[in-house]
């Protein structure tokens, strides 16, 4: 369809400017391009190859090529071009990226089987897939990520990579909308101090995922109805933590790679043994199992 003869056209431009770049003569102007060496057209023609036929997301090369953008690919529901593009645009390896997936994607398994353990959710509940728990889930692993991130600006994730404003992932409309919310909950969050039984009301409050108690299982529903009661004046504070970390989770529950990957979450909470679900998750990462 169109995406097909707009990678087309894109791929066409790639070529006809590297023709171009090998036959012109060096000036002071087209001086940047044609310094690329003769062996480096190889290169760039196998970079370009293999991004159309999906086996790799690189395409740095080709983007000194041409004019049009490259197509983010039919390609768009591949990690594993996701992945190169956000490590392009951080600068650096998308082996990081994919860490920090799996280290996010194991955080969400350890808290999903503590809540199992504690009694707040079931597993049958959660083989259910509810709307609430697709929410509740990562907006409570991202309180972790706020709460870790103790410099204004700033996110530090689980597997060590730090975002800043300076160089977080721009020109998308949902990484901006994230973003935004990330800060908005990491600076309410730091606004308030909270004792553990406190915490473990916001906690509550994020894995209900805004549903209603009556939704919910018995021991989170219990725990979620005492929470304004026992927070006390510091229920709108903590409302104002669960609020962005929620418009998150909505967020990332409408991509189609993050629903594929939450798939594979839930069979890792609810297997008998979590740790076939973490190598799947892990991929092609040397991390740990289970913190």
């Amino acid at each position: 369809g169109v995406r097909a003869s707009y990678q087309l056209l894109w791929a066409n431009d790639v070529i006809t400017n590297l023709l171009i770049c090998q036959a012109c003569t060096c000036t002071s102007e087209t001086r940047p391009i044609t310094e690329m060496r003769q062996e480096e057209s190889a290169q760039t023609i196998k970079e370009l190859l293999d991004y159309m036929t999906e086996q790799n997301g690189t395409v740095d090369r080709c983007r000194k090529l041409s004019l049009l953008p490259p197509l983010t690919i039919g390609l768009s529901d591949s990690w594993d071009f996701a992945a190169q593009e956000i490590a392009r645009q951080l600068g650096i390896g998308a082996n990081q990226v994919e860490e920090a997936w799996n280290s996010l994607a194991r955080q969400m398994i350890r808290l999903g089987r503590e809540a199992i353990e504690d009694g707040w959710i079931t597993r049958d509940w959660v083989l259910e897939i509810p709307v609430e728990l697709c929410i509740g889930l990562p907006a409570r692993t991202i309180l972790d990520t706020v709460e870790r991130s103790r410099n204004s600006g700033e996110i530090v994730l689980s597997s060590g990579l730090k975002l800043s404003m300076e160089d977080r992932p721009r020109g998308n409309e949902i990484f901006e909308e994230i973003w935004d919310n990330l800060m908005a909950a990491r600076e309410a969050r730091a606004q308030i101090k909270l004792t553990d039984g406190e915490r473990e009301c916001l906690c509550a409050m994020l894995l209900a995922g805004g549903g209603d108690a009556d939704q919910l299982p018995p021991g989170l529903s219990a725990i979620l109805g005492r929470s304004e009661a026992y927070l006390g004046s510091k229920h709108a504070a903590c409302q104002d933590v669960v609020r962005p970390l929620i418009s998150i989770s909505i967020l990332c529950s409408k991509q189609h790679l993050f629903k594929k990957k939450l798939r594979v979450i839930i069979e890792g909470i609810t297997s008998d043994d979590a740790e076939d679900y973490l190598r799947v998750i892990r991929r092609h990462s040397t991390a740990d199992a289970l913190d």
